[in-house]
């Protein structure tokens, strides 16, 4: 009696195969929106880390000029804020920009590390509250909006003041940071190009600004609009914000009556 044949069978059908595959690509599409997640999740941590060495920056800057903060900008050798502490206080460079920065088209950290300008370390991915906090040489303009650089002291509210905050240069792009902050929303700024003051950032840590308050520490900031967080932030510029919305004063000008 001749004994049979087995016919090997294959180790998967096709049938099985595109089932396997399927499960696979479902597979993946549950977990990638978890990684990304976790991914800006750790970006936002490095940023707020960095916000807190700028915090102890601060600190050291108040220690050794009469708790005077620094001002925005200097016609010298100091350039702005970002250098002063740089300088001041030994930080580097690297503590001035977010790693959500991605060095492409979109965020250019690139610009922040390698083009450092005559004016210094203009690119920074954090914008100065240069309206309340730093003035321009320290000293007051013949306006409103740029007083002398404050001391510590005249902050009624140093725990609700907004100090350093994520900021793109206001050229319409959203696509370089920018080292000052305006305190208020202006629609205009999509067709500017010259880029001099810098807006508030939302979309960079996905609807959450990153904020350093004026006691040194940091903390992000859900936004209910990535493209005008100023919903969230308030309007700290307008003559009559102290009586309009007090919220926002407080947190703008720390209580800053000078």
């Amino acid at each position: 009696m001749k004994e049979k044949r087995l016919k090997k069978q294959p180790p998967f059908t096709l049938i099985e195969l595109l089932v396997v595959i399927a499960i696979i690509a479902i597979l993946a599409s549950m977990l990638l929106p978890a990684l990304n997640q976790a991914r800006a999740r750790a970006k936002s941590i490095s940023c707020i880390n960095n916000m807190k060495q700028q915090g102890l920056g601060f600190n050291m800057y108040n220690g050794n000029y009469d708790n005077f903060f620094p001002p925005y900008f200097t016609n010298g050798i100091q350039h702005n804020w970002a250098d002063q502490l740089i300088q001041d206080s030994g930080m580097g460079v690297k503590s001035f920009i977010d790693s959500a920065l991605a060095p492409d088209n979109n965020y250019r950290q690139d610009k922040v590390l390698n083009e450092t300008t005559n004016a210094g370390h203009l690119y920074t991915g954090y914008g100065y509250n240069f309206r309340y906090v730093g003035g321009a040489n320290g000293l007051a303009l013949n306006n409103r909006t740029d007083r002398a650089s404050a001391k510590l002291q005249e902050f009624r509210y140093p725990s609700d003041l907004y100090v350093v905050m994520d900021t793109v240069q206001d050229n319409g792009l959203f696509n370089v940071g920018w080292y000052r902050v305006i305190g208020k929303y202006n629609d205009a700024v999509y067709s500017i190009t010259n880029g001099d003051n810098g807006m508030v950032d939302g979309y960079r840590h996905q609807d959450t600004v990153n904020m350093l308050y004026g006691d040194g520490h940091a903390a992000g900031i859900k936004v209910s609009s990535s493209i005008n967080p100023y919903v969230t932030l308030g309007d700290g510029e307008s003559s009559d914000v102290r009586t309009t919305n007090p919220v926002a004063w407080k947190h703008w000008s720390g209580g800053r009556t000078r």
